[in-house]
């Protein structure tokens, strides 16, 4: 059972705040998920009238997140993704689980933040949610050794533009190259073509 105290930690995330998330550009980065993909989606089961949209408090550590376990990422996969700035349009109250004081006990807190298991994680989510919190701020599975952070909002389910405004752009090579190098994933940059390198059809041949 979950200990009705907890959490104890919190945050104020609010305008003055730039997040990031990495995403598909066909799609609005403003998505509330409930597949129970993320860490802090609603439980399987009973109904919950709230997603959640995974933010990061760095480009790097919102790619890093975005792209999984994958360990080689190439241009048909980055062409057609973007890195969007996000900003919370109101303060939101935040659960801050790295800050966490209660007596959850270290192993407790690693395995709500960094563990494999969602189940676990989902329904912390839901206590926190139904405790009134906005959000949850943890840390990066994905960015492990480094002590990165990202904050899983709270909203309605599916697409909304209201709580979080977004500026949109490409992965750049800079980001690329962080990515590649901060996380060991190799990243294949598109050749230029040399006219000289050009094939000779056959009629010219």
């Amino acid at each position: 059972m979950i200990d009705p105290e907890l959490p104890s930690a919190e945050i104020t995330v609010g305008p003055s705040t730039t997040l990031f998330r990495a995403h598909q550009l066909k799609n609005d980065p403003r998505y509330y998920c409930t597949n129970g993909l993320c860490r802090f989606d609603p439980p399987s089961g009973p109904t919950y009238n709230y997603g959640t949209c995974c933010t990061a408090e760095a480009r790097e550590t919102a790619v890093i997140e975005h792209i999984h376990d994958a360990t080689e990422i190439d241009m048909d996969f980055w062409a057609v993704r973007g890195i969007s700035t996000m900003t919370p349009v109101t303060d939101h109250r935040v659960a801050d689980l790295p800050n966490e004081q209660g007596h959850l006990g270290a192993g407790v807190l690693e395995q709500l933040q960094v563990g494999p298991e969602r189940p676990q994680s989902q329904a912390w989510g839901a206590h926190a949610w139904h405790a009134g919190f906005q959000g949850i701020r943890h840390q990066s599975r994905r960015a492990i050794p480094h002590q990165e952070f990202c904050i899983a909002f709270f909203g309605p389910p599916g697409e909304n533009t209201s709580k979080l405004d977004s500026t949109t752009e490409s992965w750049g090579q800079a980001l690329r190259l962080l990515v590649g190098q901060r996380y060991h994933v190799r990243v294949l940059e598109p050749v230029p073509l040399d006219p000289l390198d050009e094939p000779v059809s056959a009629e010219e041949g």
